[in-house]
């Protein structure tokens, strides 16, 4: 991801994960647990799982915002997407 042509830093590297799932999802959004299923390549989605996950969507609101990207994520009920209008690919 780059924003005026600088590449954008994250913490983890499952919350790049997470945001390129989500922008191959085109718009889709994708619960929690799906996107812990896909993200840690496991059915379970035990506590700790949950609590890491939490981390990882934290960080990926605070990144967007910090780059004045906070729009391309959006959130609803224990569901998350992108608006594909709102960056270019």
């Amino acid at each position: 991801m780059f924003i005026d042509e600088q590449p954008v830093k994250f913490q983890y590297s499952k919350t790049k994960e997470l945001l390129a799932y989500l922008v191959d999802k085109q718009g889709k959004s994708a619960t929690r647990k799906e996107i812990a299923t896909v993200l840690f390549e496991r059915e379970d989605y035990s506590r700790a799982t949950q609590n890491y996950l939490s981390k990882i969507v934290k960080e990926l609101v605070t990144v967007l915002e910090r780059v004045g990207a906070e729009k391309m994520l959006k959130r609803g009920l224990n569901r998350y997407s992108v608006d594909v209008e709102a960056f270019s690919c």
